[in-house]
């Protein structure tokens, strides 16, 4: 049976790679990312590797900027929600009361003391930590008591 003949396999992934780094892929790549996809399930969803998606990202500035640009934007979007946690706030929230009749109401959330903690340890590290490492140069006195022996 003779049928279409196949393109070189070389041939074929140039063209997979040009849909997704120059072509209509980078929207869909990008919808991901905003989504919160991690980069192991982006290249399972292109069809390639996690080693190969980071090969691409080296090569290609362009798809390299928009991980970057993506991930800065979420951690940025979680900051907030983190800082806004950490001193509490006020939010208008739909309900509906025993009649059935949805209302707004006022709620509030009140500071959470562990957001605060981990806030401060990492905004302010020098000031808020768990742990002090403290030099001490020089000797100091030892003073014993009257029962006090010095074993040999």
């Amino acid at each position: 049976m003779a049928g279409k003949p196949k393109k070189p396999k070389a041939a074929r992934d140039e063209i997979r790679r040009e849909y997704w780094i120059a072509g209509e892929g980078l929207g869909e790549i990008k919808q991901w990312l905003d989504d919160g996809l991690f980069d192991k399930q982006i290249a399972a969803n292109i069809g390639i590797t996690q080693k190969t998606l980071i090969e691409w990202k080296a090569k290609y500035p362009t798809l390299k900027t928009m991980f970057l640009t993506a991930r800065r934007a979420a951690v940025h979007e979680v900051a907030n929600a983190l800082y806004k946690r950490a001193l509490g706030f006020h939010e208008k929230e739909q309900v509906i009361d025993n009649k059935g009749k949805k209302q707004i109401v006022n709620k509030y959330y009140a500071p959470d003391v562990a957001a605060c903690i981990f806030l401060m340890k990492n905004w302010a590290p020098h000031d808020y930590k768990d742990k002090w490492d403290i030099d001490v140069q020089g000797k100091l006195p030892v003073v014993l008591s009257g029962d006090d022996e010095i074993a040999d």
